[in-house]
């Protein structure tokens, strides 16, 4: 799904599509990847 068909890259659907394996990637090298699952997550439900 590109970023228009879910309200362009500024919604929060967008974002998350954009930057969530970006995100992921950083905290499992800095927390490990259990925790950084959680975290991604974490981050996009506040």
């Amino acid at each position: 799904m590109s970023g228009s068909e879910n309200g362009g890259t500024g919604s929060l659907a967008g974002l998350y599509e954009n930057y969530a394996d970006w995100l992921l990637r950083s905290l499992v090298q800095r927390y490990g990847s259990p925790d950084a699952e959680d975290l991604t997550q974490d981050t996009w439900m506040k």
